[in-house]
């Protein structure tokens, strides 16, 4: 899906379900200035019931401009709306989803994120993570105690350490970026 030029930004989306499960848990928002990428934990059931209320939640509560505490808010805010859904008997009470959250304001960028979904930046011909990845893998490699070649085929390379649904004190890491023209923001 392709969106129209958006105060000066192109943005566009895709989703695919995967070699892996037989339905897809993902849910993305593309709201200008606000991008969404929400992926359910797999191996949970309902995921795809977590990501939806993370991005129905952002869709409402994020800010429409750069300000990265209200998006953090936002957050917190599809946070406790999954873990009220499950109280509420919506999904299961094991569901759970990463989510990259993005508002491109001008020259600024913000990102809240929790779990391992990523966002990169496409500068020139140099693509940079901006994230870090909340799972074990990405721990035991900063700790050096596996190289991130080992972690490609580790047995525990998809155990994730956080994500919105499971925890009311979950938090999310903020990123704030100055993006320039011809940058390319990848969730």
């Amino acid at each position: 899906m392709i969106i129209p030029e958006i105060k000066g930004v192109r943005v566009g989306g895709r989703t695919d379900v995967g070699c892996v499960r037989p339905h897809n848990e993902d849910s993305m928002l593309i709201q200008a200035p606000l991008l969404v990428v929400a992926d359910g934990v797999g191996g949970q059931e309902a995921g795809e019931i977590a990501s939806h209320i993370a991005v129905e939640t952002l869709a409402k509560a994020a800010p429409e401009f750069a300000d990265a505490e209200q998006l953090a808010a936002a957050v917190r805010q599809a946070n406790m709306a999954i873990i009220k859904g499950v109280e509420s008997g919506i999904g299961k009470p094991t569901m759970a989803t990463t989510v990259t959250a993005a508002i491109i304001d001008g020259s600024s960028l913000v990102i809240a994120q929790v779990g391992d979904s990523r966002a990169y930046i496409l500068r020139g011909k140099n693509l940079s993570r901006v994230t870090r990845d909340h799972s074990l893998m990405e721990a035991l490699i900063e700790s050096g105690q596996i190289t991130e070649e080992e972690a490609r085929t580790h047995p525990n390379r998809s155990v994730i350490t956080r994500a919105l649904g499971s925890d009311p004190g979950t938090e999310p890491d903020i990123y704030e970026l100055t993006v320039n023209d011809g940058d390319r923001v990848l969730l």
